[in-house]
């Protein structure tokens, strides 16, 4: 009885686990297994733009200082010590064309003028009286003789030699006077003084310079560029048609001038291999009466200036930005049916941010901005239109 006891302990676990394990595969027999859906892969979501053809007048930047056109040594032509000077004769003074900076002793030079002045009413004496004595030898000639009669009875060569006389003394009165107001040395042009090299009291001989003069009338700024960005301007027989703006940061503000293209200096640097466009800036000191830019402030003599030159004939050309552009010249085109084609294109020139498509591309097409370099041609794809183009 006790045996049968313990039989029955032990087995009663195992017969448990048993039903279990047939309950348990009962149930997963029992079981459906899941449906499984099929999921659709969708194609890649690409950005795209519409591009168009449109007239495109390229700009050209560069930079260069602002110098003056006119720029010239004031010198002395005469000799003399200094008895006054202008007011505005200092480094850095502004004049007008004409002013007397200088004014150089003038006693002697008055002296000779005067000298001189003296030796041609002698030689206007000395002419009349000998046409006097050729009238009369005339007159005493014909009285004795009806034959032709000769020059040196008429006195010719003596007349001819006071009227040489007569000559040389006038030359020399002209020659008094110039050297007279050559004894007040007058600026050539409008003008700001560079440097001042003599003051009162010096003495200072024919030919010494007395003052480095920068005409304010005009200035000039020479640009360099390439050959190839020139041509871009197509600016033909009238450079002054060209758009032109200078611009300059002062302090934390930026300024900006009108200016002209008159010329391109024609001779590319040996060793830069740039051409110089010339730029003009009429009155830069303000000192004219007409009206000048709105802030009013001068175009300062060396200022260090960023040009922007737009040229005249426009291009039908397509701008794209240049993250469109793959390698190898090429861009991605969506076609109609969505799917995608590398194209390579004619790049006619390229900018920090813009490119410009002479051939390749048709108006109305569409190119790709999200880079799609895992994908081959004619792999579909969705699309999702941002700004055209020609509105970039």
């Amino acid at each position: 009885m006790r045996n049968r006891a313990l039989l029955l302990k032990a087995g009663l676990p195992v017969v448990i686990l048993a039903v279990c394990f047939a309950l348990a595969a009962v149930m997963f027999a029992s079981k459906e297994p899941p449906q499984q859906e099929q999921q659709e892969r969708q194609p890649m979501l690409v950005e795209v733009m519409s591009v168009a053809r449109q007239d495109v007048r390229y700009t050209i930047e560069s930079q260069g200082s602002v110098m003056p056109k006119f720029r010239s040594d004031l010198t002395s032509e005469v000799s003399g010590r200094i008895v006054t000077v202008s007011p505005n004769f200092v480094a850095g003074g502004f004049v007008r064309k004409g002013e007397v900076l200088v004014q150089l002793e003038d006693a002697d030079y008055q002296t000779e003028l005067k000298a001189a002045e003296a030796t041609l009413y002698g030689a206007k004496a000395a002419l009349e009286e000998e046409k006097a004595r050729a009238r009369v030898a005339e007159e005493d000639w014909r009285q004795y003789s009806a034959a032709e009669i000769p020059e040196l009875g008429l006195r010719k060569p003596q007349l001819a030699k006071e009227m040489a006389n007569l000559s040389y003394a006038e030359a020399q009165v002209e020659r008094a006077k110039r050297n007279l107001e050559r004894t007040q040395l007058r600026a050539p042009y409008d003008a700001i003084l560079r440097t001042k090299e003599v003051d009162v009291g010096e003495f200072i001989s024919r030919g010494t310079k007395v003052a480095e003069l920068f005409g304010t009338e005009v200035a000039e700024v020479r640009l360099p560029i390439t050959d190839t960005e020139l041509a871009y301007l197509e600016l033909g027989d009238d450079p002054s048609a060209a758009q032109v703006m200078l611009s300059s940061q002062i302090g934390n503000k930026e300024f900006n001038w009108p200016a002209q293209l008159v010329r391109s200096e024609g001779i590319i640097d040996d060793k830069s291999r740039f051409i110089y466009a010339v730029l003009e800036i009429d009155d830069p000191y303000l000192r004219s009466n007409k009206a000048g830019p709105e802030h009013n402030l001068p175009l300062k003599f060396g200022r260090f200036v960023s040009a922007s030159v737009t040229g005249t004939a426009p291009r039908n050309m397509i701008r794209l930005p240049r993250k469109v552009l793959r390698s190898g010249n090429q861009v991605v085109v969506v076609k109609a049916d969505d799917t995608i084609e590398r194209r390579t294109i004619t790049i006619e020139r390229s900018e920090r941010d813009t490119v410009y498509i002479r051939d390749g591309l048709a108006d109305g097409e569409r190119i790709a901005i999200t880079p799609v370099a895992g994908l081959p041609n004619g792999a579909k794809v969705r699309t999702t239109a941002i700004a055209d183009a020609g509105d970039s």
